[in-house]
Order: C-alpha cells, then structure tokens, then sequence
C-alpha cells in the first residue's frame, strides 16, 4: 500500500507498516514520516507531511511535529518546523535553536548548518565557529578534526575551533595538503597539524622572498614532527607566502601562498 516497514535480521516485521517513509536507525531512533504525498508518475512532492522518530519496536518516540528531521548523531538531531527549527536531543527537546534549509550530523561536536547558501558551523551548544567569511555552498562535514571549506575561491581545512588549518602531508612528502588559503584581513590564525614524525613548521612572510627560502619572515611556529604548530599574525590585504622553515623544505615544495 506505499508504506515503509521495518524488519529484523530474520525477516519479522517490526511493528504494523503505517509510514510514508523511514530513515535508517542511529542512536537507537529512526526518522518516520506520515502524511507525505508524492506524483504517482513524476514522484514530485505534492504535500510533505509530518516527521518524528521511532524506537526499535517501531513505536513513536518523538511526535510527528516536524518538517523535515535528520538522523541522531553524539545524542543529537537537526530538524525543522514552523518557528520551532533547530537540534533536538534523544526526548524530543530542542537544545538549540538554529534556522537552516539543509544540516549535517554532529562529528566532533561540530556540525555545519546551510541557510540559503550561506554555511556556518556550530558547536553542541550552538555558539557558531569564528570562521573567516566562507564561500555560499562551499563547506564539507568535519572528519578527524577537520572541515574543507572555501574561502575566495580556494579550498582549505578549518579546524574545530574555527581557525584555518594547513596540514603537512602525513606521508613525510615534503608538502603541505593545500598550496593556496585565504583568510580575511586582520588577526589570522594558521595551524599546521603533523603526524608524519618529520620536523616541519609554518612561518608566514611579508612578500618578497626567494626560492632559497630568504626573506624577512613575519612570524613562525615552533618545528614540530607529531603534533600541531599554530601561528598568529595580524595581517593587511595582500599576498603572502607561507613556507617550511628546515632547509631545503621550502624548494622541495613545503610553501603555499596566503
């Protein structure tokens, strides 16, 4: 009859099927929807119904209140509806309130929220990260520490607290992970995390420079083989280089441009 059922490992049906459609279980709960229409020809959505959660003995957990519901992800969920958007937790009680068209899931304690194109990150208290300005539909999910956003046209990593972050390759490779990052002018924040047990730094120069590595240097991080260097600087609009210290890093390829 259209319904969506559930099953266990050995085929039993999991309650009566009574659901337009449900989400794959996470944290013990699952997404349900009653109500929604579709074409029977197109499958366009004609009426989208309501949104709650179910347990694994297919009854309802979370009422059917929302417009649209994400699954459960480190004891949260993003769901939306009318004057009540936001992230619930595992009783249904909203924890954060938060507009958005479109969420991911709670990696870290971090998770990245779309509203009209714009992307932002918020931590589990719902306090937004202090990125720099990033550009509409250009941020990805955050995995071990880390999110790829673009900034100005060009793609990097920010870390969970915000900051633009520029790994060296864990290979030992003398490279960093991106040649080119961009940051909004004024106070700048860089990271260079390194696991490849190889001694590298990061240090940011005013301009001219040399293949040699020459050059006035603004500021540098301590060297660091396992672990992350962290340099700040406040900074005007331009161009500035940003390379690997030890000698013959720098030619090999460790240098990017900021």
């Amino acid at each position: 009859h259209g319904k969506t059922v559930c099953i266990e490992k050995n085929g039993k049906l999991v309650g009566r099927p009574r659901f337009e459609r449900v989400g794959d279980f996470s944290e013990g709960l699952a997404q349900a929807n009653l109500g929604e229409k579709r074409d029977a020809n197109l499958g366009l959505l004609m009426a989208p119904g309501k949104w709650g959660y179910i347990d694994h003995a297919g009854k309802l957990a979370i009422p059917m209140r929302y417009t649209a519901a994400d699954s459960f992800s480190e004891g949260l969920a993003a769901v939306r509806a009318e004057h009540a958007s936001g992230v619930i937790d595992h009783n249904g009680k909203r924890v954060i309130r938060a507009d958005f068209d479109t969420s991911a899931h709670f990696s870290g304690g971090i998770a990245r929220l779309s509203l009209h194109g714009h992307i932002r990150y918020i931590d589990r208290s719902g306090r937004g990260l202090p990125t720099p300005a990033l550009d509409d539909n250009a941020g990805g999910d955050f995995s071990e520490g880390l999110a790829a956003v673009s900034i100005g046209g060009h793609w990097g990593y920010i870390d969970a607290t915000g900051k633009l972050a520029i790994p060296a390759s864990p290979s030992g490779q003398l490279a960093y992970s991106t040649a080119k990052a961009t940051a909004t002018a004024g106070p700048v924040a860089l990271e260079m995390p390194n696991t490849s047990g190889v001694s590298h730094n990061i240090a940011i120069e005013p301009g001219a420079h040399t293949a040699s590595g020459s050059g006035p240097v603004t500021v540098a991080s301590p060297f660091t083989t396992t672990g992350t260097a962290t340099v700040k600087v406040t900074l005007k609009p331009g161009v500035y280089p940003f390379v690997c210290q030890p000698p013959g890093h720098r030619p090999a390829g460790l240098s990017g441009t900021l």
